[in-house]
């Protein structure tokens, strides 16, 4: 949202740049820039920066009203969860397919996600819908982080809370398969790497792959503006 609303509000500011040829475009973008300004070239530079504010103005209405729209969504949540086979912190296993005889398979969504946006409704919810298919999934909720989790490091998170909760899972009898949501897909990569003896198979959903950063110097000053947030719950 930040991200938005600072690519709206800064729009009219690059216009000048955007005539003069001095914006550093992507090499992708360069023939498109250049085309761009040709096309300018003939426009009223007053008439076009009224354009330019009323779609910014258009467009930032049009995400306040979504967000406000997001906010009073009547939808409630009432799913009852499913037996809770190991907790540890705020950190609990939750068993969805418990008395199927299945292949277990050990499921962990991103450490900033809400364990239910695997379980959201009845009619929409990968746990029980592979419970529903004779797999026995168990989901890692990794809670509300507290006082400990906040100086925990990945290595406390891999080598500890997931290993402890795959100890479990092996409890029940047979490998299980690994799904990572997210950035458990990460977690779950690095845990297939320390066990790779102990995992049937591992899938990844919507699992980011590629960190690199095309202007290293920006990524750094980001990192910097955003360290003040870091205490924030």
């Amino acid at each position: 949202m930040a991200a938005t609303l600072t690519t709206l509000l800064t729009s009219p500011a690059g216009l000048p740049f955007l005539r003069s040829g001095s914006l550093p475009w992507k090499t992708g973008l360069r023939d498109r820039a250049e085309e761009l300004r040709a096309e300018l070239a003939g426009v009223d530079p007053d008439a076009f920066a009224r354009a330019v504010d009323r779609e910014m103005r258009w467009r930032f209405d049009a995400l306040l009203t979504g967000l406000e729209r997001y906010r009073g969504h009547p939808y409630s949540r009432d799913l009852p969860d499913p037996p809770t086979v190991w907790e540890e912190g705020p950190a609990r296993l939750l068993d969805y397919g418990a008395g199927t005889g299945g292949r277990p398979v050990l499921v962990v969504p991103s450490l900033i996600n809400r364990h239910y946006i695997l379980d959201l409704s009845e009619c929409c919810s990968l746990m029980r819908w592979m419970a529903g298919r004779g797999i026995r999934p168990l989901l890692l909720d990794w809670g509300t982080t507290g006082p400990l989790e906040r100086r925990f490091t990945l290595t406390d998170f891999v080598a500890g809370r997931l290993e402890r909760a795959l100890n479990t899972v092996l409890d029940f009898g047979g490998r299980p398969a690994l799904v990572g949501y997210c950035m458990g897909g990460l977690l779950t990569t690095a845990l297939a790497q320390r066990r790779p003896h102990d995992i049937a198979g591992l899938a990844l959903l919507a699992t980011p792959w590629d960190f690199h950063a095309d202007n290293a110097a920006a990524a750094r000053r980001t990192a910097a503006a955003l360290a003040p947030l870091e205490p924030v719950p």
